[in-house]
């Protein structure tokens, strides 16, 4: 069983993730958690029994703390991810990083090199890939149900809540502001 550091126990950490730890104990428990926001942090908390003095307001709390756990997870705001991952890289942790890894191509490139550097597991959270609607047309391509596949392009639709969320105050608003 992996023991993890929850950083970010908003929709991905507490919903998604949380939810997944609570579902498969024999896989994961989260020992201790990070978040700003009270009420989030102690939800997460109160579902995984994590004591009070593990939980903590910010990620740097954690990260200044000698390693506890095997792995973090990070799923914080996007500005925030090149930092944490790579002092929880130098810590000893393995980490398991929410998209996107960074906001700059050049703390990417960092946040690789540490991994390597550190030899530590640095999954990057392309969870759609394993879910069942993607497994099943992985196994029909490879069946060749429809044939040979000489190319393929996909798109995934810009849902509502990407354009609140992305679009019109997050990371790919001056991109969006730039192009109007």
């Amino acid at each position: 069983m992996i023991r993890a550091i929850m950083l970010g126990a908003g929709n991905r950490g507490l919903g998604t993730y949380g939810m997944y730890a609570l579902k498969h104990p024999e896989e994961i428990k989260f020992i201790a958690v990070a978040d700003p926001d009270q009420e989030r942090r102690e939800a997460f908390g109160k579902m995984h029994d994590i004591p009070t003095s593990d939980q903590f307001e910010n990620a740097t709390e954690i990260l200044k703390l000698p390693k506890f756990a095997d792995a973090v997870f990070v799923c914080t705001q996007d500005r925030q991810h090149t930092d944490q991952v790579t002092k929880a890289l130098r810590l000893g942790y393995h980490v398991f990083l929410e998209k996107p890894m960074a906001v700059k191509p050049q703390d990417i490139l960092k946040i690789q090199r540490q991994a390597q550097l550190y030899k530590r597991k640095l999954v990057v959270a392309h969870v759609l890939r394993y879910s069942p609607f993607f497994t099943t047309l992985k196994r029909v391509l490879d069946e060749k149900h429809i044939g040979e596949i000489i190319a393929i392009d996909h798109i995934e639709n810009v849902g509502y809540y990407h354009q609140a969320h992305s679009y019109v105050r997050g990371n790919w608003k001056k991109v969006i502001q730039q192009v109007l």
